[in-house]
């Protein structure tokens, strides 16, 4: 009997003695499916963070603005003249043709993530210091976000 299994996949029959077309097959690394017959989708590029800027003034009687982004994006910051940081947009998938109405709120600033640590870790060198920077989350389920700008 040929190989029921896709791309060298191993066929174990179930049981042998009561049916010759039970089995299951054994995958190799990079295929998918019951007969191994799919190939399993990798993420193989490396696509550099790209930081976009788009600099828009809020007319004189308004508070609304309208901003036309082609590039897919997941997140959007909004900076204030005053330079804090806000997270307007957060979503886990790009929709292309997306209508995505947001406001500016105080619970969504972000802080500087150095007023977020103590003494001891303002002290830490860069590379160190990002290590610690999931024990932010972990002492406080309320923070919404935080930057560094080194990465903005």
């Amino acid at each position: 009997m040929n190989n029921p299994c896709h791309h060298n996949g191993f066929c174990i029959p179930i049981d042998d003695r009561i049916n010759l077309h039970r089995f299951i097959c054994i995958r190799k690394e990079g295929y998918r499916g019951e007969r191994c017959q799919n190939i399993s989708k990798a993420l193989n590029k490396y696509n550099p963070h790209q930081r976009k800027i788009i600099l828009k003034k809020i007319a004189s009687g308004y508070n609304t603005m309208t901003i036309d982004v082609q590039q897919p994006f997941n997140i959007l910051f909004t900076q204030i003249p005053d330079g804090d940081y806000y997270l307007t947009v957060l979503r886990e998938r790009f929709s292309p043709s997306e209508y995505i109405q947001t406001q500016v709120s105080p619970k969504h600033r972000c802080h500087p993530v150095l007023d977020l640590f103590n003494e001891t870790f303002r002290l830490y060198k860069y590379p160190r210091l990002v290590k610690y920077y999931s024990l932010l989350c972990r002492q406080d389920s309320q923070l919404i976000c935080f930057y560094d700008e080194n990465c903005m």
